[in-house]
Order: C-alpha cells, then structure tokens, then sequence
C-alpha cells in the first residue's frame, strides 16, 4: 500500500467499511445504522480520526504561534514526524 494514491485508499477504506457493514447486519439482523457503525467498530475510529484531525489543527496553530517543537509534540501527542513536517512547512512559506 505504500505507493497507492490517497484516492486508492479511500476506495480500499470504503470496500473495507461497507463488507463490515454488510456482515453486521446480516449476521446480527442489526437494522439500525448507529448499531452497525458501533458493532463493526466504525464509530470508534471516526471518533478517533476526529481527534487527529483535531489535535493536527491545533499543532498548525501553536507552530504558527512559534511554539517550540517540544511543546508541540508535547501538548498535542502527535507523532514528532508529523509535527516536523508542519515546521518545514511553515518556514518554506
């Protein structure tokens, strides 16, 4: 999977989700879409994809601050890859 598109992924991620959905409710007769998004674990790694996204914002703010790294990676708890790439991104603009 390294070299595939975003696009690619997102059509793998997709196909993932719907047999899971699938499965779900014909396994368990789950007829409720709240049900199956818990059952199949899709809620908790939306919720969690969330909070990326959240905590990835609010790295982009405190680099534009000019907090230091330390604090970044700290306050944030993402990964220090990440939040080194948001630094070189800020000073080649």
């Amino acid at each position: 999977m390294g070299n595939m598109s975003k696009l690619d992924k997102i059509f793998i991620e997709t196909g993932y989700a719907a047999r899971m959905i699938k499965e779900a409710i014909e396994m368990k007769h789950i007829s409720k879409l709240d049900r199956v998004f818990i059952e199949t674990g899709l809620a908790a790694q939306w919720e969690a994809d969330g909070e990326q996204h959240k905590a990835f914002s609010i790295a982009q703010n405190m680099v534009k601050l000019g907090l230091p790294i330390e604090t970044v990676i700290s306050a944030t708890e993402l990964d220090p890859e990440k939040v080194k790439t948001l630094y070189q991104v800020s000073n080649n603009n």
